[in-house]
Order: C-alpha cells, then sequence, then structure tokens
C-alpha cells in the first residue's frame, strides 16, 4: 500500500480552502450579528429618548392644566368673594337708609 503525496496534499489544500471559507463565513456573519445588535441597541435608545421626552412634556402639560385648573379655581373665588361684598355692601346700603 503505497502512500500518494499528492492526494495528501490535495486533500491538506482542499482543507484549508474550506476552513478559510468558512472563517470568511463566519466573520461575516459576526460581523452582521453585531452590526444588527449595533442598530437594535440604538434603535432601543432612541426609542428611550423618545419615552423621556414624551414624559417629560406629559409632565409639563399635566403641570400647566393643573395651574390653570388652579388659576381657575382662584379666579372663581374671588368672584364669589366679590359678590358677597357687594352683597354685604347692598345691605349695609339697605339698613343705612332704612335707619333715615
Amino acid at each position: 500500500m503505497a502512500i500518494d503525496i499528492e492526494k495528501i496534499k490535495s486533500a491538506e489544500e482542499d482543507a484549508t480552502a474550506r476552513i478559510a471559507e468558512a472563517k470568511k463565513r463566519i466573520a461575516g456573519e459576526l460581523a452582521e450579528a453585531k452590526d444588527s445588535a449595533e442598530a437594535k441597541v440604538r434603535e432601543a435608545e432612541s426609542r428611550a429618548k423618545q419615552s423621556v421626552a414624551e414624559a417629560g412634556e406629559r409632565g409639563k402639560k399635566e403641570a400647566l392644566d393643573k395651574a390653570e385648573e388652579s388659576k381657575a379655581a382662584q379666579a372663581e373665588k374671588i368672584e364669589n368673594l366679590r359678590k358677597s361684598a357687594e352683597s354685604k355692601a347692598d345691605k349695609a346700603i339697605d339698613k343705612i337708609v332704612e335707619a333715615f
């Protein structure tokens, strides 16, 4: 049984070529996976920033709405006090007129 050196060399070269191709394919897949992961991270960061911004805007709007409500309530209280004061003044005037 003779060992065919040419067949061994050919098989070795073929194996080396297949290993190189596999390394290239794996490197490509890893690069794609890395790019995909980085894109997902950027997208998640963007969504998180948007959510924070929206929450901030909602918070501002809620604060402004509460301030408006408070302002309206104060205006209503002032109007009620003014009406009460006018009514008391009118009654006082009526009593003064009756007294004369």
